[in-house]
């Protein structure tokens, strides 16, 4: 018995320790593939963050240098800003190439087809664009930035900030699963020490040491995701289903001038109290929370955001409910920026593009946008509006006798003066030197001559002093052209209502004349 029973004991213990060898051989190889699993995924990911980062942000200086040409008169600025837009343009094909170097999920595919789409749009219009300013010519460029090229980039920003988005909930996704497995690999390595657990404790030490000291590697892993998280530009705040924030990273402790410390806990309209950017009410988070939990997809909005020294930012903010495999909401993901500075840029762009820069009315192609909307308006709801173009009468004569600084003082004590005379929704455009017009919506053409009239009487009136002489304008000469359903084209509506001032400039001068 004793001599059979030692086989039995020796070929039960080389089983054992065979199948502890198996079992923490298998367990840290599969261990190890799961740090490195992602250990990959962070620095790929994280390097696909820095990349489109910097692809949105060569978006937005490409754009700045379109514009600096654009405004500058300087043939030398314009030669260095339009080396610096193509070197841009470089830049970002580099970028292009190392990102689908990286390679991208199916769903970020599908993001960056989207903006592909809108740079193979926009890369042949701000080329048509630059080569035009290159060559000195501005005709036509202001309102193609500003109605053609603007909405496409903002687009295409959209779009980027949706990629980045989606890279880190996938990052977070891999982060997750990867620790899903690391659990499924404990719980299989629990089952299996049971029934060698009795055949060596030595070597049961030696795979619990090692597994620990996996476990701690793949700590370090997931702290190095944080880290990462911690690191980007965008506010992240996470809240639990009801809306209590469970934790901030150091950006949204930054825009929303709170430590974590004192959010943690708090709901997010005490945190980052919002507002209506056209109202400026204050909104309610818990609105927003209560839509998004049965829906998977990301709200995104403007929002406004008051300071605590008063002034007013606005926020890009995305919103994504988080739920379980099982389907069950556990968490809110709010991701938000500050675009302040951004929109301000953008707005200022889109001033210049519609303004005269003098008189700080609208300029010519903008009132030909404004005329074809009336016209519009017209025809689907007959309607009229009137059309004032107005000369004034012998300008020449006081650049000639003062000097172009009396004459710009002089149009701009005009332009406030017909401000005051017409109604809060009419529209006022310098269409080129001395000569102006007045879109009156839903004005007949009674109403429209009292207008005129009561313009040429408080620009008779206006004078101020330059070098002690009281310069004023001799008169205004005005055509009259009333918009009906009969008009179709905003060409013969300007040149009608030029006749008539033209008629009325060669019957005597300031006088109103209707055509």
């Amino acid at each position: 018995m004793k001599t059979r029973t030692h086989p039995i004991i020796v070929a039960g213990t080389l089983m054992g320790v065979l199948l502890i060898l198996i079992l923490a051989l298998t367990s840290i190889n599969y261990l190890v593939l799961l740090r490195d699993k992602i250990n990959n995924v962070d620095k790929r990911d994280l390097a696909k963050v820095v990349i489109l980062h910097k692809m949105g942000r060569i978006v937005r200086e490409r754009s700045l240098r379109m514009y600096a040409m654009y405004v500058s008169e300087d043939i030398w600025v314009r030669d260095e800003e339009y080396r610096r837009f193509y070197g841009l343009g470089r830049d970002f094909i580099l970028l292009r190439d190392e990102l689908m170097r990286l390679g991208l999920e199916p769903e970020e595919t599908q993001i960056w087809d989207k903006a592909v789409d809108i740079i193979r749009k926009t890369e042949p219009l701000q080329n048509s664009i630059v080569e035009k300013l290159y060559d000195g010519e501005k005709k036509g460029i202001g309102e193609k930035i500003s109605l053609e090229d603007l909405p496409q980039e903002n687009q295409l920003l959209q779009y980027f900030d949706q990629l980045l988005y989606k890279v880190q909930a996938n990052t977070g996704a891999a982060v997750k699963q990867a620790e899903h497995e690391f659990m499924d690999a404990i719980r299989l390595l629990a089952f299996l020490t049971i029934g060698v657990i009795s055949l060596s404790l030595t070597n049961m030490f030696f795979v619990r040491k090692r597994i620990l000291t996996i476990e701690g590697t793949l700590h370090d892993e997931k702290e190095l995701a944080q880290l990462t998280l911690e690191n980007i530009v965008d506010g992240v705040i996470k809240t639990d289903r009801s809306g209590q924030i469970i934790s901030m990273n150091p950006a949204a402790e930054h825009i929303s001038e709170r430590a974590a410390r004192e959010g943690l806990g708090q709901t997010l309209g005490k945190v980052l109290p919002l507002l209506d950017i056209d109202t400026g009410q204050t909104l309610s988070w818990a609105e927003f929370l209560a839509d998004l939990s049965g829906t998977v997809m990301p709200l995104q909005r403007y929002f406004g955001f008051r300071r605590s020294g008063g002034e007013q930012s606005l926020l890009e903010i995305s919103v994504s409910p988080i739920f379980t495999s099982g389907g069950s909401l556990v968490e809110f993901a709010i991701i938000f920026r500050d675009v302040t500075s951004e929109k301000k840029q953008a707005d200022e762009v889109s001033w210049q593009a519609t303004h005269d820069p003098l008189t700080r009315v609208l300029n010519r192609n903008a009132i030909i946008t404004a005329i074809k909307e009336a016209i519009g308006t017209a025809r689907q709801f007959n309607v009229q509006h009137a059309l004032l173009y107005i000369d004034l009468d012998d300008f020449k004569h006081v650049n000639d006798r003062y000097g172009h600084p009396a004459g710009d003082e002089l149009l701009l004590g005009i332009c406030r003066v017909m401000e005051d005379c017409v109604r809060k929704g009419d529209r006022i455009a310098r269409m080129g030197g001395d000569e102006f017009a007045i879109l009156l919506l839903e004005c007949d053409l009674a109403h429209a001559v009292n207008i005129a009239e009561k313009i040429r009487h408080h620009v008779a009136q206006y004078g101020f002093r330059f070098d002690n002489e009281l310069i004023r304008c001799s008169g205004l000469s005005i055509g009259i052209y009333t918009i009906n359903a009969r008009d179709h084209d905003w060409k013969s509506v300007i040149e009608r209502a030029d006749q008539a001032c033209y008629t009325a400039k060669r019957q005597g001068k300031n006088q109103v004349s209707v055509a």
